[in-house]
């Protein structure tokens, strides 16, 4: 009998070695580590990425959470060499490393690149240089560390990544991509706005004139001679008679649709914007001008935003009011597209 229970105590101690042994060797590199380390850096993402809403004109629209998703379920995840550094027997827990690579498809990341042309922002390559992360055609690859922790369900480890410069590039990839039909549609706006004159070329003429005695081009050059005196007496007689006419200066033609798009407008205030002209004229102007501003100082120009959306949109409806929060916002990014430190600045 008392063999009996050694053999059977033997067993389960085994058993329970093997088990954290299993965990040890397989916790950095298992499928199921690999899945819920994707998920949360995906997921890190998504969320700084869905707070930008706030911080564009229809972010709401632009940067929804099905929206994020879906750009992100795109991009394809590899871990690759991966090693276990440091082991935890107590607490089933291991550090590991191994080759990040994320690969993005081409036509997506084309239009990354051109989203950030036009926001006058770095290349993503050499954005994510910054961030050390080196860049192949549409490959991203850095090395990482991450650990892993059992949770008491061998099944279900936590993940704990160390960096966050991937979730920054991945946040700035979604962004871009998500701002470019926006930028699309403002550009068709601009160049429907401002048409460009038609330029009509006409042929030249490639046929050799006849050459002419020479008598009669004497003829000729004393005629042109006399036509320039005639010419030039008739006009300075009219100036004479004439008065000068005063030259009234060109208007520049401004934009009569604002920034936004009007189709999508829900909000009584954008609606208000978009049936007055002179509104829309105030929103490009202050669209423009924030731009220049957010290069400048984008922190500053952040919290200008802010304010200004707060309160163009309790003016509501309100023709004069929203003018009067427009011409504000206007003159603070202006000072700080400028650097200048204006002090008598009106409140909002």
């Amino acid at each position: 009998m008392p063999s009996k229970t050694i053999v059977i105590l033997f067993w389960v101690s085994a058993t329970t070695l093997l088990m954290g042994c299993n965990f040890s060797n397989d916790s950095c590199s298992s499928s199921e580590t690999e899945q819920l380390f994707y998920n949360q850096l995906s997921e890190q993402a998504l969320n700084l990425t869905s707070k930008k809403r706030e911080d564009y004109y229809d972010g709401a629209m632009i940067f929804g959470a099905t929206k994020v998703r879906e750009l992100l379920g795109l991009i394809h995840f590899e871990l690759e060499n991966i090693k276990t550094i440091r082991q935890g027997s107590e607490n089933h827990q291991s550090l590991c490393t191994g080759m990040l690579k994320i690969s993005v498809p081409p036509p997506m990341l084309s239009n990354v690149n051109l989203s950030r042309k036009a926001q006058n922002q770095l290349h993503i390559a050499q954005y994510a240089k910054q961030l050390s992360i080196n860049n192949s055609l549409n490959v991203f690859s850095q090395n990482v560390n991450y650990s892993v922790k059992s949770t008491g369900d061998v099944k279900k480890p936590h993940i704990e990544f160390e960096s966050s410069a991937w979730i920054h590039l991945l946040d700035e990839i979604t962004t871009a991509a998500l701002l470019k039909p926006t930028l699309d549609i403002h550009d068709l706006n601009r160049i429907d706005q401002n048409p460009q004159a038609t330029h009509i070329v006409e042929p030249i003429n490639t046929q050799e004139k006849p050459i002419e005695p020479e008598d009669k081009k004497e003829d000729k050059k004393e005629d042109k001679e006399n036509e320039a005196l005639i010419t030039a007496d008739s006009l300075e007689k009219e100036i004479m008679i004439e008065p000068p006419k005063k030259q009234e200066p060109i208007q520049p033609v401004q934009p009569s649709s604002p920034g936004f798009d009007c189709s999508k407008a829900t909000k009584p205030t954008d609606v208000t914007i978009c049936e007055q002209s002179s509104l829309a004229i105030l929103d490009n102007q202050n669209m423009s001008i924030y731009k220049k501003a957010k290069t400048i100082d984008p922190v500053a120009t952040k919290e200008v935003w802010k304010d200004s959306i707060k309160y163009k949109y309790a003016c509501g409806t309100d023709v004069d009011c929203i003018a009067d929060i427009y011409k504000k916002s206007i003159q603070r990014y202006t000072c700080i597209a400028n650097q200048k430190n204006c002090v008598n600045v009106a409140p909002f």
